[in-house]
């Protein structure tokens, strides 16, 4: 009835070529027990495969009454078996994590179509932060623990404080403007 599985003979890469199904590898121990198929079910029962089959809805209602009683039945995929590149990713399809646009997640979300009183991510509003804004460095953008009293400008360092000494009042007014915190002097 069954197909007597061949001797473990193994080729160059430890695979044995299997007839029937074509094309299937199968992989043998020594003991003539085990067999693994990349995209094929084999069925063992004292080492005769009982049933091959491509199908992924085996069930015990449509197999034969000794494959239900099998001792072994492999699924199609192994967990530790490496995976061909051609197989992971089929022709067509990216190989890696693409990120969205806004204007991608909006549109495909349509937005547009919602009820305008129903809150969603495009129309939801938060109350102000309870925590301190930070305070950044009008010069180089760092983190500013200090506060030039005469010009109003936030500094990182004494290098910086030399710097924003030595500016007219003109660049200090447009470093200010850029922070909304310009004072009109007359």
């Amino acid at each position: 009835m069954g197909t007597p599985i061949p001797s473990p003979l193994h080729t160059r890469r430890g695979f044995f070529k299997f007839g029937d199904p074509p094309a299937a590898t199968v992989a043998v121990d020594v003991s003539g027990h085990l067999a693994l198929v990349q995209k094929w079910v084999l069925i063992l029962n004292q080492s005769k495969v009982i049933a091959a089959s491509h199908r992924r809805d085996f069930t015990s209602t449509n197999m034969e009454p000794e494959v239900v009683h099998a001792e072994l039945v492999l699924p199609t995929h192994l967990s530790f078996k490496r995976i061909q590149m051609y197989e992971k990713y089929p022709k067509g399809q990216s190989r890696g994590r693409h990120w969205k646009h806004l204007k991608q997640i909006i549109q495909a979300e349509n937005y547009q179509n919602y009820p305008p009183n129903e809150p969603n991510y495009v129309n939801i509003e938060s109350p102000p932060s309870m925590h301190p804004c930070k305070r950044i460095c009008d010069i180089t953008g760092y983190e500013a623990p200090y506060y030039d009293p005469r010009t109003g400008l936030r500094y990182a360092n004494a290098d910086i404080f030399k710097l924003i000494r030595s500016l007219p009042n003109e660049y200090v007014q447009r470093y200010l403007a850029l922070r909304n915190a310009a004072v009109v002097l007359k």
